[in-house]
C-alpha cells in the first residue's frame, strides 16, 4: 500500500523544494527570486562563486 508522496527534492518525482543544507547543517529555505539573488549575491561577496553557473538560468527548467 505505498502512496505517492507529492512533495519531493527530486523535480522528477513531486513539487520541488526550495530549500538547501550548508555543510555545517545550516537550511535555508528561499522564499522569492529576489532572495534567492541576494542569497547568490552574499555568497559570492564571501568568495563562493561558481563559474560553472551561467548568468540566465531558467529557474523553471531542470538542469
Amino acid at each position: 500500500n505505498v502512496k505517492d508522496w507529492a512533495i519531493s527534492r527530486e523535480r522528477y518525482w513531486g513539487t520541488p523544494l526550495p530549500v538547501w543544507r550548508s555543510e555545517t547543517g545550516e537550511m535555508l529555505c528561499v522564499g522569492s527570486i529576489a532572495e534567492l539573488q541576494a542569497e547568490v549575491e552574499k555568497a559570492n561577496a564571501a568568495g563562493f562563486e561558481n563559474p560553472a553557473c551561467p548568468d540566465d538560468v531558467d529557474l523553471h527548467r531542470p538542469v
